[in-house]
């Protein structure tokens, strides 16, 4: 129901190359603007071929590896960019990145920690650690690596939306829709934080704003599963079933995995006397959601 968003690291800058590693990679870069991955993942890896001591290279490629998800894999690529570069900050930060996205919390703390030592001005590496921090509880160090790193740059709209989205998981609704406020000034079309700030507004009981602003996310990003989930728990309470189904419907299509978009349809479905909204529960219990069990024992008996 509710997104962290993770940052990626700065793509490193041209070095030497050997034969015709640099056509590789100069045709890898212009792939990513594409955004066909594929394709770049192909030519980073022919690039490597011609010349496999190239930090840069490695590092580059597991960028796109993290981008395709492909999580153990672009570790190893940075660990080889590491092993080739082992002063380079963005390295490390971009390893912490596969680590915390992979649930080894622990390893990328570590790494974040080593990137700050060889690069303590690198604003999003501490608004990097600040989201590992967050997700492994500690609320407090989280907020001083975001305010260090709104320090060092008060116009990235991450860091805003990131210390609004720390404010939103202690409660603090208002003081996160401040913050969500400040990243939508700076940055207009970003989708997350309308949708961060959806939510706020939604535990505040402003049930049209919210909607609002979680329908204005997914028009800007028609491909937020969390959004387009979140504009369907709004339109539950909204007492719009049908419409709740649908965004659920399409959540789960983006995001198969996501179990709470089938305890929300689940719920809307029994709500119009659907039976088969117990199914939307059942499948959500054996995905892992907490709550899904006990709404079972309270709807489907």
């Amino acid at each position: 129901m509710k997104k962290t968003l993770l940052l990626l690291g700065t793509t490193l800058a041209l070095a030497s190359c050997m034969n015709h590693s640099h056509e590789f990679y100069t045709k890898a870069l212009d792939d990513e603007k594409r955004n066909d991955l594929k394709a770049a993942l192909n030519d980073y890896s022919q690039a490597i071929k011609e010349d496999p001591k190239s930090a840069i290279y490695y590092n580059n490629r597991g960028l796109v590896k993290y981008h395709m998800g492909q999580l153990d894999s672009a570790i190893r690529d940075f660990d080889v960019a590491i092993m080739l570069e082992p002063t380079d900050a963005i390295e490390y930060n971009n390893r912490g990145l596969a680590y915390a996205d992979n649930g080894n919390l622990t390893a990328a703390l570590k790494d974040y920690n080593k990137s700050i030592e060889l690069d303590p001005k690198a604003a999003r590496t501490y608004d990097n650690r600040g989201l590992a921090r967050q997700d492994n509880g500690d609320f407090d160090g989280a907020m001083q690596d975001y305010q260090v790193a709104l320090k060092l740059d008060s116009s990235d709209s991450y860091i805003w939306n990131n210390i609004g989205f720390l404010k939103y998981k202690m409660k603090d609704y208002e003081t996160a829709i401040t913050y969500y406020n400040h990243a939508i000034k700076l940055e207009p079309t970003m989708a997350t934080a309308y949708d961060n700030r959806g939510l706020s507004l939604y535990h505040l009981g402003k049930l049209k704003e919210g909607w609002a602003d979680c329908d204005k996310a997914v028009s800007l990003d028609s491909t937020n599963a969390y959004a387009v989930n979140n504009r369907g728990l709004i339109e539950f309470e909204m007492e719009d079933y049908k419409a709740t189904i649908r965004d659920c419907d399409k959540a789960i299509r983006l995001k198969p995995e996501m179990a709470v978009a089938y305890v929300n349809r689940g719920l809307a479905k029994i709500e119009i006397q659907d039976t088969t909204g117990c199914a939307d529960l059942q499948k959500a219990s054996s995905m892992g959601d907490a709550n899904a069990q006990d709404l079972m024992n309270e709807y489907c008996k």
